[in-house]
C-alpha cells in the first residue's frame, strides 16, 4: 500500500505531480457566481461532491481433513472524498475539459493463523484530467492523465489493490486530402497485496495517415511503437516486450449497388524484440468480384515471412472459390487452396487441396426454414524436413465458461517446456505453476488454470481471449492426404423461436509415401453433432450431443441448460441452469474412461422494499465431478438504499468451496455510506 507522497513515483511520477498541484490549484480558485460573470481567463462549470465512508470485512479459512486449519480475517475502513467540473480557459473553443480528483483514507487490520496481528494505514490521491485544445479548428489535440486505486475482491482468496495511471495525448490534423493522427500514451498497473506484485508499464506511440478518393479509394498508413515491461517483486528478472510495425491498408472499390467488386491490399511488418523475438513482413490481397447477383467469385493471395527466436519462416499461400445461387434456394461453390511454407536450413511443406458444397434452403409456411448441406474436400501434404519441430506463433484461444477450465493445444505433441502465454494484445505474460499448468496426456496438450479469475493486473477469467506460442513436433519426411466429409441439417421453427439441427463430419488421413524412419502417427476423427434449442416469452432451453471418435482422444458431451426471467410486478425473478458432461476415453484402451461432470444453478431475485430501497438475493451452486471434483456454494444479499442525496450500500456474501483435501470459506461484508453535495 502506498503513502501520499509515494503515490506518483514511477515513469509518470513527474507528471502527475505537476498535474496533482495545477488540480488542487483548480479546485482553491472556484469563483463564486457573482465572480462567474467577470471571469473570463478560466471558466467553470458546476462542481459536483461526493464523501463516502465504507467498512470492508473480509474472512477466509482452510480446513484440511487432517485436522490443520488456516484462517485470515482483516477489517477495512476507508474515507473517500470526489468532486468533479468541467472547465475552460478563455473560450471553450480554445480549451475546455473535465476534472475528477479524489483522495482516499484507509485503515486495515489484519489477522493471519500463526502470525501476529497487523494494522496499516495509507493516504491515496486519485485524479482524472481531460481536455480539447482547439475542438472546433482542424488542428484539434486532445489529452488525458489519470491515477485510480480499485480494490479486486473474490472468494477463497485474499483482496488486493491495482494501481492503474496514465498519461496522454492526441494530435489530429485534418483535412480532405491526407488526415493525420498522433497519439502517445504512457499507462501503468502494478498490484498491491496479491502475494507476488507485479507492476507492467505500456507505452505507445501511433502515427497514422488516411486518403479516401470519393467512393473508389480508402487507403490508411500507420506506424506505431509499443514498449511493455513487467516486473515482479522479489525477482530480479525483468519480462520486456518492444514491438515496432508498419502497416499499410487500401481498399479499392469499383462496384455498383447491386454488385460487389473490391480489391483489398494489407502490407505490413512487425518487429517484436525483447523477451520474445518475432519479425514478420505479411502482404495480403483479396479480391472479390461478382459477376452477377447470382454468381460470386473470390480470391485471396497471401506471403508471410516470419523470424521467430532465429529461425525463419516463408510462407506463400492462395485460396480462391467460386459460388452460384439459384432462385435464392441452392447454393453450389467450388473452392482451391495451395500453400507453401519454406523453413531456412530445414526444409518445406507444401500443401494443395479443394472441395466443395452444396446447400439448400427452402422457406416453409409460419415463417419457418430447412437448410440441408453437404461438402468435401481433399487436400494433399507434403513435408521435406530437415528436423521435426516446428513454431506456432500467436495462436489465440478463449477460456471456457464452465470449469474445468482448460485450454487444449491446436497441435499434437507439443513440447511443455515452449509454451509462453499471452493476454490477448501480448503485452503481459503470464506465470508458469502460478497463472497456470500444463498437462501432457498422450499426444494431447492442455493448460489448466487451476484459479479463474487468476490474481494480477491482467487477470484470466472466463471467456478471456489468450495468446500462445509453443513448438510441436511434426513428421519430417512424408506425403500424406486427408479426405473430410461434412453434411448438416437446419430446421428452424416460427421465427426462429424452435432450431433443430444436426451436423456430421468424417475426416481420414492416408500416407502416400513415408521418406522417414518408422511408421509416421496420423490422426482420423469423426463427429456427430446434434441438438435442439427453443424460446418462449419466459423460458428459453437446449440441448446438444457432440460425440468425437479419434485415434487421438475420443470423447462424447451431453449439455444442456435452462433459462427463466419473468417480472411479476416490481420484482424480478432469474434462473440459470446449465450442466454439461463429458466421457473421455482413453485412446485405444477402452478399459479405463474418465468423464467431466459440471453443473451450474443460479437465482436471483430483485425487489424493490419501499421507493427508496432495492433488494437483491444471488444464490450460486457449481458442481465438478470427474477431473478436478469440487462444490462451490454461495449465497448474496444486497440492498441499495436513496435518501435524498444521500446513499446507503450494504453488502453481505457467503461462500464455500468442498475439495476432496480440505474445505474453503469465505465470507464478505461492505458496508459504504455516501453524501453528493
Amino acid at each position: 500500500m502506498e503513502l501520499w507522497g509515494n503515490a506518483a513515483r514511477g515513469p509518470i511520477g513527474g507528471g502527475i505531480r505537476i498535474a496533482a498541484a495545477l488540480m488542487v490549484l483548480l479546485v482553491l480558485s472556484f469563483p463564486c457566481p457573482a465572480d462567474a460573470a467577470r471571469l473570463t481567463l478560466l471558466r467553470f462549470g458546476k462542481l459536483t461532491q461526493n464523501i463516502s465512508l465504507g467498512y470492508e470485512f473480509d474472512q477466509q479459512s482452510s480446513q484440511s481433513d487432517g485436522g490443520t486449519s488456516l484462517d485470515s480475517t482483516s477489517h477495512r475502513f476507508d474515507e473517500r472524498y470526489r468532486a468533479a467540473f468541467r472547465y475552460a480557459v478563455l473560450s471553450p473553443r480554445l480549451l475546455n475539459g473535465s476534472v475528477r480528483v479524489g483522495a482516499n483514507l484507509e485503515q486495515e487490520n489484519e489477522e493471519t493463523t500463526n502470525r501476529s496481528a497487523s494494522d496499516g494505514s495509507s493516504h491515496q490521491l486519485e485524479y482524472n484530467v481531460n481536455g480539447t485544445w482547439f475542438q472546433r479548428s482542424w488542428y484539434p489535440v486532445t489529452f488525458f492523465t489519470y491515477q485510480q486505486y480499485n480494490r479486486v475482491r473474490q472468494a477463497f482468496t485474499p483482496s488486493y489493490d491495482i494501481k492503474t495511471d496514465g498519461v496522454g495525448a492526441t494530435l489530429s490534423l485534418q483535412n480532405n486530402y491526407v488526415p493525420t493522427l498522433f497519439n502517445y500514451s504512457l499507462r501503468s498497473n502494478a498490484t498491491s497485496g496479491a502475494g507476488a506484485d507485479t507492476e507492467n508499464t505500456i507505452e505507445a506511440f501511433l502515427l497514422s495517415f488516411s486518403h479516401n478518393y470519393r467512393s473508389l479509394s480508402n487507403a490508411t498508413l500507420s506506424l506505431s511503437l509499443n514498449k511493455s515491461d513487467t516486473v515482479t517483486k522479489g525477482e530480479a528478472t525483468t519480462t520486456s516486450s518492444d514491438t515496432r510495425s508498419v502497416v499499410f491498408k487500401h481498399l479499392l472499390n469499383l462496384g455498383t449497388t447491386d454488385l460487389t467488386r473490391t480489391l483489398n491490399t494489407l502490407a505490413s511488418y512487425v518487429d517484436e524484440t525483447g523477451t520474445v523475438r518475432n519479425h514478420t513482413l505479411e502482404l495480403n490481397e483479396s479480391l472479390d468480384w461478382w459477376v452477377g447477383k447470382a454468381l460470386q467469385t473470390h480470391a485471396i493471395y497471401i506471403h508471410r515471412d516470419r523470424t521467430f527466436a532465429d529461425r525463419k519462416t516463408v510462407e506463400d499461400s492462395g485460396v480462391g472459390w467460386i459460388q452460384h445461387r439459384l432462385y435464392k434456394s441452392l447454393t453450389t461453390r467450388l473452392d482451391l487452396r495451395g500453400k507453401n511454407t519454406t523453413f531456412d536450413n530445414n526444409g518445406s511443406i507444401t500443401e494443395i487441396g479443394g472441395g466443395g458444397t452444396i446447400d439448400y434452403e427452402k422457406k416453409l409456411p409460419e415463417e419457418s426454414s430447412l437448410l440441408v448441406g453437404v461438402g468435401y474436400n481433399y487436400g494433399i501434404t507434403d513435408n521435406k524436413l530437415g528436423a521435426d519441430a516446428l513454431p506456432v506463433i500467436n495462436e489465440q484461444t478463449t477460456v471456457p465458461d464452465l470449469p474445468p477450465y482448460e485450454l487444449v493445444m491446436g497441435q499434437l505433441d507439443v513440447n511443455p517446456d515452449s509454451i509462453v502465454v499471452r493476454n490477448r494484445e501480448r503485452t503481459f505474460i503470464y506465470t508458469p505453476g502460478t497463472d497456470y499448468q500444463v498437462v501432457t496426456d498422450g499426444r494431447e496438450t492442455r493448460i489448466v488454470f487451476p484459479q479463474i479469475p487468476t490474481v494480477g493486473p491482467f487477470p484470466i477469467t472466463a471467456g478471456s481471449i489468450l495468446s500462445i506460442d509453443y513448438e510441436y513436433r511434426i513428421a519430417p519426411s512424408i506425403t500424406y492426404s486427408q479426405s473430410v466429409y461434412t453434411g448438416y441439417a437446419t430446421l428452424s421453427l416460427f421465427q426462429e423461436r424452435h432450431r433443430l439441427f444436426v451436423r456430421i463430419t468424417d475426416s481420414s488421413q492416408d500416407v502416400l509415401e513415408n521418406r522417414g524412419a518408422g511408421s509416421p502417427q496420423l490422426s482420423d476423427y469423426r463427429t456427430l453433432n446434434l441438438g435442439f434449442e427453443s424460446r418462449r416469452e419466459f423460458l428459453s432451453y437446449g440441448a446438444s450431443y457432440l460425440r468425437i471418435d479419434s485415434d487421438i482422444n475420443p470423447s462424447q458431451t451431453f449439455e444442456g441448460y435452462s433459462r427463466y426471467v419473468r417480472s411479476f410486478g416490481r420484482d424480478l425473478v432469474r434462473l440459470n441452469l446449465r450442466e454439461r458432461y463429458t466421457l473421455h476415453d482413453n485412446g485405444d484402451d477402452r478399459t479405463e474412461s474418465s468423464y467431466t461432470n459440471t453443473l451450474n444453478l443460479t437465482g436471483e431475485y430483485l425487489r424493490p422494499v419501499t421507493n427508496w430501497a432495492t433488494m437483491r438475493l444471488i444464490g450460486d451452486y457449481l458442481m465438478v465431478r470427474g477431473r478436478s471434483p469440487s462444490d462451490e456454494v454461495s449465497a448474496s444479499v444486497e440492498l441499495n438504499a436513496q435518501f435524498g442525496r444521500t446513499e446507503l450500500s450494504l453488502f453481505s456474501e457467503l461462500a464455500w468451496k468442498f475439495l476432496p483435501q480440505n474445505t474453503n470459506r469465505s465470507t464478505a461484508i461492505r458496508l459504504q455510506i455516501s453524501r453528493s453535495f
